[in-house]
């Protein structure tokens, strides 16, 4: 099987104003071709010899794959997080919402 041309990028962020911030720049740059924004979430994760828990909002990129490695650096610039979370995964889309998410990153 070929690999996915698109590609999913999750990043949580303290709060929502960090989130937008982050979200509007990697759309403007065409890094990604939709950011979706989803508040409220829980994370639970091992820092600094203990186990904490955050209220964090998490940011659901979706970009070609061509552009991937780019928007994880992007991302990673734009964070305020000393070691933020960027998860990256293959995705498969249908022809029209896949024909769009590569055009909508085309220099």
């Amino acid at each position: 099987m070929h690999d996915a041309p698109l590609r999913l990028v999750l990043s949580s962020f303290p709060d929502d104003a960090s989130a937008q911030l982050a979200a509007h720049t990697v759309v403007a740059e065409k890094l990604a071709a939709c950011v979706q924004i989803v508040p409220g979430i829980t994370s639970v994760y091992h820092w600094e010899n203990g186990i904490h828990s955050s209220q964090e909002v998490l940011a659901i990129c979706k970009c070609p794959a061509s552009t991937a490695a780019a928007l994880a650096d992007r991302i990673l610039q734009l964070h305020p997080y000393k070691v933020p979370e960027i998860v990256t995964a293959p995705i498969h889309a249908t022809g029209p919402y896949l024909a769009w998410a590569l055009a909508s990153c085309l220099p």
